[in-house]
């Protein structure tokens, strides 16, 4: 089949079935994890990076747990559920610090600390969108560089 399919996550694993059915060999290109197309029910098989490595690198205590596994240091980030929780989390980690509201798009509930006070005003604030926050090291002032390895 020359071409391809230029589809939204919704249609395109309806497209992949209907390929399917109509006995056309499919090639998904640069599959998505948040969506059903390299689902273990359509037996896509994935080239490259593994959907593990993919999974890993969506879950926050999982990506710290193996940047950790070979010596790569990361912002120290502690999961509370409670005020208190948070400045206990904050001495550990220490001061400034962010926080983050869990299971909450486009950074709501989230902000910075600069000392008890401010933690305890954010905090407060941030546990009423969600029932857990992150209190993570700020790194707010450093530079940030991304790329990307193509092959």
């Amino acid at each position: 089949m020359e071409g391809g399919i230029n589809t939204d996550s919704r249609t395109g694993s309806q497209a992949l079935k209907a390929l399917k059915e109509a006995g056309i060999h499919s090639v998904l290109i640069n599959p998505n994890i948040a969506t059903i197309q390299t689902s273990h029910r359509y037996n896509v098989k994935v080239l490259g990076t593994s959907i593990q490595t993919l999974k890993t690198s969506e879950d926050r205590d999982l990506f710290a747990q193996a940047l950790k596994e070979i010596n790569i240091p990361i912002a120290e980030s502690i999961a509370v559920g409670t005020i208190d929780e948070a400045l206990d989390a904050a001495e550990k980690v220490g001061y400034p610090i962010i926080v983050r509201a869990a299971y909450a798009l486009g950074g709501l509930g989230s902000g910075f600390a600069n000392n008890p006070e401010e933690l305890r005003n954010l905090s407060a604030r941030s546990l009423t969108l969600s029932p857990q926050i992150l209190v993570e090291k700020s790194l707010k002032g450093w530079k940030e560089a991304e790329y990307e390895v193509v092959r």
